[in-house]
């Protein structure tokens, strides 16, 4: 046979995922030219999300932005500091719709890139060769949000190389196939905060991207996921913010080496970044909303790697 049991399992999952995110999409019911952020809104916490740092939100990015689709699969493993058994391995099954955007800055031979998506995600044990270990505990976890995309990279002849940072919003929905042994109560009342109900939750990513002719690229990326028990929107909005400035003090400062060594700034931009928002998503691995008080949430570390076609 051509697939084992978890190859199968995945094209299911696809199917499942395709059809998730078609009846999201028409559920939302907007049209491309009227959904648009405005930046001051009151109480309006997207104008505070980084991805990328202009925040007149336009689902297309510029009129050379065109259509894309992307499938990605990764491995990880889900966690929780203030957890004591062991959750098992899983596997990730990605689908995205969105626009991208690839245009020189300043040098040709230096590109601007930025994408924006909605997208769903199935995370589950059956998506990774499965274990007969009792004490590893089984699960099943389904999302949607939706995310930006960013970077710069380099072009030679009909190849880009592209190294980015990704931020995206979801809503995730954990159903636990196992749960721990009933003397371990701890862990049953953390579980019993996300288990069968949906939660708000924040993901960063740094990845590569290689791009040929400009129609098809291939990923690669590491993910770092964060799920809220609850949403304490002040201390949220808060920790986001503190976020956002060490964001936006990096974007200048990578501004100013694109315009003196362009060589330089994609690689730099990348690593500033990425270092910086994984540093950051270890300090909310204990405090959700450092670095005010608040609880340790669940988190997801995955690797992907995908294909995306643009159109």
């Amino acid at each position: 046979m051509f697939f084992n049991k978890t190859g199968w399992m995945m094209i299911k999952k696809i199917s499942g995922l395709c059809i998730l995110l078609f009846l999201f999409s028409e559920s939302i019911a907007f049209s491309q030219d009227h959904f648009i952020i405005q930046p001051n809104s009151s109480l309006n916490v997207l104008t505070m999300i980084p991805g990328n740092w202009n925040w007149d939100w336009d689902w297309q990015w510029n009129n050379q932005s065109r259509p894309m689709i992307e499938l990605n699969y990764g491995t990880g493993k889900p966690k929780h500091s203030k957890f004591g058994s062991n959750l098992s391995k899983v596997g990730l099954a990605e689908l995205k719709l969105g626009f991208s955007s690839v245009d020189y800055y300043f040098d040709p031979s230096i590109l601007e890139f930025h994408e924006r998506f909605f997208y769903a995600s199935n995370i589950s044990t059956d998506l990774k060769t499965k274990n007969n270990d009792p004490q590893l505990l089984d699960s099943d976890l389904w999302r949607f949000g939706f995310g930006w995309r960013s970077g710069y990279g380099y072009e030679t002849g009909p190849i880009a190389f592209i190294p980015y940072i990704q931020y995206s919003i979801s809503w995730s929905k954990l159903n636990m196939q196992e749960f721990p042994d009933s003397s371990l109560t701890g862990d049953i009342e953390i579980l019993n905060k996300y288990n069968d109900s949906f939660r708000f939750g924040v993901s960063s990513e740094g990845g590569v991207r290689f791009e040929v002719a400009r129609f098809i690229a291939l990923n690669a990326a590491y993910e770092t996921n964060t799920i809220f028990p609850r949403h304490l929107f002040w201390k949220h909005a808060g920790s986001l913010a503190l976020e956002v400035i060490g964001l936006s003090t990096i974007d200048s400062f990578v501004e100013e080496i694109l315009e003196s060594s362009p060589a330089a700034g994609p690689i730099l931009n990348f690593v500033l970044k990425a270092g910086y928002m994984y540093a950051f998503y270890h300090l909310k691995k204990d405090k959700m909303n450092w670095p005010f008080d608040s609880e340790a949430p669940l988190t997801y570390e995955t690797f992907k790697i995908g294909t995306t076609f643009v159109f």
